[in-house]
């Protein structure tokens, strides 16, 4: 229940942020596997998030793939929507 709840809330977040970023192409998805869909290399991007102390992933090239515990609250999806938010934005 918990994981199905977080994973329609991440979702919704990662909507809303291809919403404000053109680089976005498309959110994929269930549950709390998604993955978001870029213009660009997301090589880049990966790093940066690292340094902010996030750990996704890069596949294909340009699909960012977040795979989080099924334990994660809202806080902390915040903070990574607003992590990447601040990167696309530059």
């Amino acid at each position: 229940m918990h994981g199905t709840r977080m994973g329609a809330y991440f979702k919704e977040k990662l909507d809303t942020l291809r919403q404000r970023h053109d680089v976005i192409v498309d959110v994929r998805g269930m549950g709390l596997l998604l993955g978001i869909k870029l213009k660009v290399d997301g090589a880049p991007l990966v790093e940066k998030c690292m340094h902010k102390g996030f750990l996704i992933n890069c596949i294909q090239d340009t699909i960012l793939r977040f795979i989080p515990p099924l334990i994660i609250e809202k806080d902390a999806i915040d903070a990574l929507v607003e992590c990447l938010d601040e990167i696309f934005s530059k």
